[in-house]
């Protein structure tokens, strides 16, 4: 690809991260996918790395978020993937690769580079090292379980 670099993101805080294997988004588009969080201090730094302004993140403030993907497959139809790391340079295993949860403090290795279609840039994420682990644990449901029974289903409420 010309115009083609590869960048070393530091210390951000990863959400949602869709890294073991690669799965539909609203849109149809199948692709690897984590939310990147960081604090606004670092807007001009890591703005270049998406397409969208960064956003508000949902969980602190004075933090921003962007989404950095990787589509399933490469322009040669060919099957794409993420390697996980720890800090020792050790892939992480599957299980953990799935289990990963939001606030994992991670550096992550992205290609970026102009699209041929459109000239703007892209970034693809390719590699993630995982400086801190965070198990995703389900911490509440939105409906609180009181019993077994049957509901009644009303048309009126």
């Amino acid at each position: 690809m010309p115009n083609t670099t590869v960048h070393i993101i530091r210390d951000v805080l990863l959400a949602y991260p869709k890294l073991y294997k690669a799965q539909a988004n609203q849109f149809g588009a199948v692709q690897f996918d984590t939310r990147v969080d960081f604090p606004v201090a670092r807007m001009a730094e890591l703005s270049q790395f998406s397409r969208q302004t960064p956003r508000a993140c949902d969980v602190a403030e004075n933090m921003l978020s962007i989404n950095i993907r990787l589509p399933e497959k490469n322009r040669n139809d060919k099957l794409n993937s993420i390697k996980v790391i720890d800090m020792k340079g050790e892939l992480l295993n599957p299980t953990e690769v799935m289990e990963m949860g939001n606030g994992t403090r991670a550096n992550l290795k992205v290609l970026r580079y102009q699209s041929p279609k459109d000239g703007k840039f892209s970034t693809q994420l390719r590699e993630v090292q995982v400086i801190e682990y965070k198990k995703y644990e389900l911490d509440s449901i939105d409906f609180d379980i009181v019993d077994n029974k049957p509901t009644n289903t009303s048309v009126d409420f």
